[in-house]
């Protein structure tokens, strides 16, 4: 498994961010119509920047 160094995609660490949730929202936005909330947009950045303050070194 290839490890990337993206925040969003990290991967073989005990603390992972999964991408699921993100392209989750993505694919409900694109096939079903469903509209992407700012809520949502602000959620996952507060998300994906609470696990890199916990996995900064």
């Amino acid at each position: 498994m290839k490890i990337i160094k993206n925040p969003l995609f990290w991967s073989g660490t005990k603390n992972q961010v999964s991408s699921v949730p993100a392209f989750g929202v993505l694919f409900s936005a694109v096939l079903l119509g469903e509209p992407i909330l700012i809520s949502m947009v602000v959620g996952g950045l507060i998300a994906v920047l609470g696990v890199s303050l916990v996995n900064k070194k």
